[in-house]
């Protein structure tokens, strides 16, 4: 199957990013990016893909992380997803080797219920849920992977442990606005309403989809489910670790009842939108 067709765009096609700075200047690529971009036009996909599988930057055929974000992000102009399977997990791949998996222990919560946060998967979440986004319009928040791919993960990771060790505020924000991933725990709740035998792209919207159905609910619920993915309890005997009802200022009888209807709107939307597809 050839597939190199729209691929990479010859070098009076490579559109400029579109995010500007707090000071009003435009995000822009290295120029040693630029030129790549322009040296690598018209090559075969094939060869494209195989270069973009060297993990080894001494290699003289690696092609950067950068441009490999610029390439995924032009097959949403392709009339089939055959580039987007194969240059999506390469990409992944990339953002991986860039955020070793590494398990952390949520502060305030550690004896108690020994909840743990694997950074990787943290990141990972966060750039799927940017690409996603990119993929239905442009996001400008996914152009400084273009920039500097290296610093953006490693910010994402550093934000991302920040935040679970954040015991005095628990729902700081994420680097570029990012509200956080989908824990295992709550899956597993969620789990019995999953389609089964889902394809790749299948399973990379319906993870957009669980955390687009927990961020459209109230404020309260939202902010419990994602003090529960940060491992906050719900109540504790010790006076000195802080809960999900001591921070919502509500008991514990009524953060379950607040769950549980949680719970039910995030099924309810996650049928419909997966019925619709």
């Amino acid at each position: 199957m050839n597939m190199d067709v729209g691929l990479v765009n010859s070098a009076m096609e490579i559109s400029p990013l579109r995010k500007v700075k707090q000071n009003g200047e435009r995000y822009y690529r290295r120029q040693p990016i630029e030129t790549m971009l322009a040296e690598l036009a018209g090559m075969s996909f094939e060869v494209l893909a195989e270069r973009a599988r060297i993990l080894d930057r001494r290699s003289p055929d690696y092609i950067p992380s950068e441009i490999l974000v610029h390439w995924v992000r032009q097959t949403k102009n392709h009339r089939s997803d055959a580039t987007f399977n194969v240059l999506y997990p390469l990409l992944e791949q990339r953002i991986r080797h860039a955020c070793p998996a590494k398990e952390i222990r949520a502060h305030g919560v550690e004896a108690e219920v020994g909840t743990y946060a694997d950074l990787q998967e943290h990141v990972l979440e966060r750039v799927v849920k940017l690409l996603l986004r990119d993929r239905s319009s442009y996001e400008e928040k996914f152009d400084i992977y273009e920039v500097v791919f290296d610093r953006a993960v490693a910010k994402l990771r550093d934000s991302a442990f920040r935040s679970v060790f954040a015991k005095d505020n628990p729902l700081t924000p994420m680097e570029y606005d990012e509200s956080g991933d989908v824990t295992n725990e709550v899956e597993e709740s969620l789990g019995r309403y999953r389609p089964e035998g889902m394809t790749q792209e299948e399973e990379f919207t319906y993870r957009f989809q669980l955390r687009a159905a927990i961020d459209s609910l109230p404020e309260d619920e939202r902010r419990l489910i994602d003090m529960e993915e940060a491992g906050y309890p719900d109540q504790s005997e010790n006076p000195e670790v802080e809960t999900i009802a001591k921070l919502l200022g509500r008991t514990p009888k009524t953060v379950r009842a607040m769950r549980k209807r949680a719970y039910q709107s995030i099924r309810e939307r996650l049928c419909i939108e997966v019925k619709n597809d």
